[in-house]
C-alpha cells in the first residue's frame, strides 16, 4: 500500500540492527530514578532500600513499563503517588525479568519484598542501565548485548 509516496510495510515487522533486549523477546523490569543513581547502582552492583515503608512495603520496586513507551508525566503517575520531576525517570536500571520473587501489587507495578534497609547483590541480574541525556537514551553494555 503506497501512502505518500512510500511503500508502507503490510507483513510482519522485522527488527534492523541491533535494539534493547526487551525489544529481542528478553523479559526484563526496570527500576526509574535519578540517572546518577541508575549509575551508582550499576557501578556498585548493589541496591540499597529504603529505610523508608513504600506503599507495597519495604522492598525494590519495579514496572513492566518500558523506556518511550508513555509520556514522563504518565509514566511519573503510574510509579510515584506524589508529584515528582521528570529527573525521577530520567535514569532506568534493568533487570532480569527472573531476578527475584516480584510481587505484582498494581497492574504493570511489582515489588521484590525485603528488610529495611536491605543491600540487594545485583551482579547476576543486572542487565544494564539507561540515562537520559539532553532528550536521548544513552545505554550501558549489556542492553544492547
Amino acid at each position: 500500500m503506497r501512502r505518500y509516496g512510500l511503500a508502507m510495510p503490510t507483513g510482519p515487522r522485522k527488527l534492523v540492527g541491533p535494539g534493547p533486549v526487551w525489544e529481542r523477546g528478553i523479559r526484563v523490569k526496570f527500576h526509574y530514578t535519578q540517572p546518577d543513581f541508575a549509575e551508582l547502582i550499576l557501578a556498585e552492583q548493589t541496591y540499597r532500600v529504603s529505610a523508608q515503608e513504600g506503599r507495597a512495603g519495604h522492598g525494590l520496586y519495579v514496572t513492566s513499563a518500558r523506556p518511550g513507551s508513555m509520556s514522563d508525566e504518565d509514566l511519573l503517575s503510574l510509579l510515584f503517588t506524589r508529584p515528582r520531576p521528570a529527573l525521577f525517570v530520567e535514569g532506568v536500571v534493568v533487570f532480569r525479568d527472573d531476578a527475584f520473587s516480584w510481587e505484582r501489587y498494581a497492574p504493570r507495578k511489582y515489588v521484590h519484598r525485603t528488610e529495611p534497609s536491605a543491600i540487594l547483590d545485583l551482579s547476576l541480574v543486572l542487565v544494564g542501565i539507561g540515562a537520559r541525556r539532553r532528550g536521548n537514551w544513552l545505554w550501558s553494555e549489556g542492553v544492547y548485548a
